[in-house]
């Protein structure tokens, strides 16, 4: 999908969801979470990044590919010569486990307490490790 297109869409969905009232989103929600589709954190950002495209330490709009660490791709700016990914300067920046976020999120949004989130959090990871074998 088109940068362009995903952002215009993107305020769409965005402008409609803040007229729902609560329970409308809460439908909303459990709709998305049916569909079983787990979406990586870096597929979230990664629109993001190509709609801004540039160096987030000079703002330049000239950078490279420059190898990847992991699975994420890095980049080389060509005028201050600073290698980055889609992930610096943000709050995911220098995060271990940035995929548990979304999770961690939904738990702020039902204002549950620290130790009832990580409780949470790793009963999540302990079915998705388990649904994957029979």
């Amino acid at each position: 999908m088109k940068t362009k297109l995903f952002v215009s869409k993107l305020n769409q969905i965005t402008k409609t969801f803040l007229s729902m009232t609560p329970a409308q989103r809460e439908v909303v929600h459990q709709s998305i979470q049916a569909l079983n589709a787990k979406i990586p954190t870096d597929e979230l950002i990664q629109p993001l990044f190509d709609a801004l495209s540039q160096c987030p330490h000079c703002h330049s709009p000239q950078f490279k590919k420059w190898g990847k660490a992991g699975a994420i791709q890095r980049y080389r700016c060509n005028t201050c010569y600073k290698t980055f990914n889609n992930k610096t300067k943000t709050p995911l920046a220098r995060l271990y486990k940035c995929h548990l976020w979304a999770d961690y999120t939904r738990c702020m949004q039902l204002k549950l307490t620290l130790r009832e989130a990580a409780i949470l959090i790793n009963e999540l990871k302990k079915a998705r490790s388990l649904s994957y074998y029979p």
